[in-house]
């Protein structure tokens, strides 16, 4: 099946475009860091990744939009070391740590036209 879905590059780059893979997958923020994710394998570090998704359905869930409120008010390394420090994440915190690797590789900007600014 990768052989149907995949095409090797062989270098990174410093501008990837992407998307949240359309329709149901990018009706929330909550999915769309998984379009964040996956690119990872070919942005170049300090690069920037543009990815494009409807996010019609808002944010995501009650849980997600609080560890998003956290990860804004903590910023990325005090949101990490709190997780860390935890026996087990709450309820939707596990997508908002992994936002946190393409924020480490480089800049990333959204493109959410259903998406508002609160």
């Amino acid at each position: 099946m990768r052989s149907y879905t995949e095409i090797a590059v062989g270098r990174k780059f410093k501008t990837v475009v992407t998307s949240a893979a359309g329709y149901p997958l990018n009706q929330t923020y909550y999915l769309t860091v998984k379009g964040m994710v996956t690119p990872l394998d070919i942005l170049e570090e300090g690069g920037t990744l543009i990815i494009a998704s409807s996010c019609a359905e808002g944010i995501g869930s009650d849980h997600f939009r609080t560890a998003q409120q956290k990860l804004v008010e903590l910023g990325p390394d005090a949101f990490l070391a709190e997780l860390e420090a935890k026996s087990f994440a709450d309820v939707d915190e596990w997508q908002t740590e992994m936002q946190l690797k393409p924020m480490r590789v480089g800049q990333i900007q959204l493109f959410a036209p259903s998406l508002s600014d609160a």
